[in-house]
């Protein structure tokens, strides 16, 4: 088939395929299209739709960092003579890379929206055929499209579909065409017919080269996980429609999502509305939002632990994280709670979001410590190491890993210094693998030690938290700051 569909979908309580939200205005103008673009060129039909689906900035919720960096190559497109006039080019491409849900799509469009240009969408992958040649030819047919209705935008999805490294032997020779034709598509733009090319990629240090050298994708825009404002903004969108409680605040719910995608939040407010229909409730109740929230980060939902002696053990465990991030890191504990779920996890310690962009070695050393205080208030509650439990084998993992990028990746350590040895190691400095491990494992007793006499030193601190959990199950932030204080 010579035809190239372009998919736009949009889901009726307003958030896209890609996760972004949008408020309830920009929701209603959006319907699902489906415009065939064949060597022809449906041009005038496209040209509609865009006009239909037009998108701007005012319809997404935070990003204020993302949208500033995008302003100028809007104005570059509203604004043709000015750059013939002075010598200047319209970038051939921008690269929108992040992780998924963070809602590249969506800027992509709402880029072309305020430029009021249009937009035209494909998936990378749908230019891929198993005929080797149909990929090129779908390229060359959206791109004709696109140059009959200069000036406009191109936006290519999951350009990694298509854009790996092309070094690699496995690499097929329909890719390998593809991508080519892509390459040249880019290379045959010019002032006469301005077309910006977006993509979005999740892993975009895995494309190739030639994708990312000067003149095709050399400007490159992060979309980051949003930050607590934009989450509490986020979770305003997609709660505009819902009947909520008095009792429900979205700003703690933003406190508690860390790490959470504008597609995460999504599913979170659906979750929780959900479950307020399911208990046959008039509106949703913070309780509903408590349990979905529950459900998506222990992956199961919550579950009783009969067995009394496991209950306690759990509760200084999870004491024991807690007062390591409120003492040690001096963080806010948003919740902990030592309720089971059906996942087989036992409780969780819930973290504050950390927006630091390094860490000091002693931050460093914190943080594995941190990890170190479930295990190690343990062994203050059993009083010995023969009866400690398996409930720390994930805080295990993560302190080894950053105990392995403390010497190997930030020459943190006295006896290696300031070398990579994942470098060294990985070449011919094999036999110094065993070397690495000494050193982690002088690193990991001398901690777990320090946190060790760390509990110690609060042990009262300890007992009044776990004893708290015994007896509320649950905790926030104000009440341990009250236990903390009157101890």
């Amino acid at each position: 088939s010579n035809n190239l569909a372009i998919d736009v979908q949009i889901t009726p309580n307003g958030k896209n395929e890609a996760g972004i939200c949008m408020n309830s205005a920009a929701a209603e103008r959006e319907t699902k299209t489906c415009a065939a673009v064949n060597k022809k060129g449906s041009a005038e039909e496209t040209k509609k739709q865009n006009t239909a689906q037009k998108v701007t900035f005012a319809d997404i919720a935070g990003y204020e960092t993302t949208k500033t960096s995008v302003r100028f190559i809007v104005k570059c497109l509203k604004e043709q003579k000015a750059l013939n006039k002075i010598g200047a080019k319209l970038p051939k491409g921008i690269l929108l890379y992040g992780p998924p849900g963070t809602g590249k799509t969506y800027m992509a469009r709402a880029i072309a929206g305020e430029a009021g240009v249009p937009f035209y969408s494909a998936s990378a992958s749908s230019f891929v055929n198993t005929y080797v040649g149909v990929g090129a030819k779908n390229v060359r047919a959206l791109y004709e499209t696109a140059k009959k209705n200069a000036p406009c935008v191109v936006f290519i999805d999951e350009l990694d579909a298509i854009g790996g490294s092309r070094k690699a032997d496995n690499v097929h020779s329909e890719l390998r065409s593809t991508l080519n034709e892509l390459l040249v598509q880019m290379d045959g733009i010019d002032s006469t017919n301005s077309i910006l090319t977006i993509a979005a990629t999740n892993t975009h240090e895995e494309l190739d080269e030639a994708l990312v050298r000067a003149g095709r994708f050399d400007r490159k825009i992060a979309m980051p996980l949003p930050d607590v404002k934009e989450r509490e903004q986020i979770l305003q969108i997609h709660c505009k429609e819902k009947l909520l409680a008095d009792d429900v605040d979205l700003h703690k719910i933003a406190i508690s999502t860390p790490g959470f995608s504008g597609s995460a939040l999504a599913t979170l407010a659906n979750e929780a509305a959900l479950r307020a229909v399911y208990r046959e409730k008039q509106v949703v109740e913070m309780s509903d939002f408590d349990d979905a929230l529950f459900q998506i980060i222990m992956e199961g939902e919550k579950k009783k632990v009969e067995n009394q002696a496991e209950i306690r053990m759990i509760a200084y465990h999870e004491a024991g994280h807690t007062l390591a991030i409120k003492l040690l890191a001096k963080e806010a504990v948003p919740k902990v709670t030592i309720i089971g779920s059906t996942s087989g996890a036992g409780g969780v310690t819930f973290r504050a979001e950390d927006n630091r962009v390094m860490y000091s070695k002693s931050q460093m050393e914190t943080q594995i410590k941190i990890s170190y205080a479930g295990r190690a208030a343990e062994e203050i509650y059993f009083g010995n190491q023969s009866d400690i439990t398996t409930g720390a084998s994930a805080d295990i993992k993560q302190a080894t890993n950053l105990i392995r990028n403390y010497i190997s990746a930030y020459g943190m350590s006295e006896d290696f210094g300031m070398l990579n040895m994942d470098i060294l190691v990985g070449g011919r400095g094999q036999g110094q693998g065993q070397g690495i491990v000494d050193e982690a494992k002088r690193i990991s007793t001398r901690l777990y030690s320090e946190t060790l006499n760390f509990l110690r030193e609060n042990q009262e601190k300890l007992v009044a938290v776990a004893e708290k959990l015994l007896v509320k199950e649950t905790i926030f932030d104000e009440e341990l700051d009250e236990i903390l204080g009157s101890v």
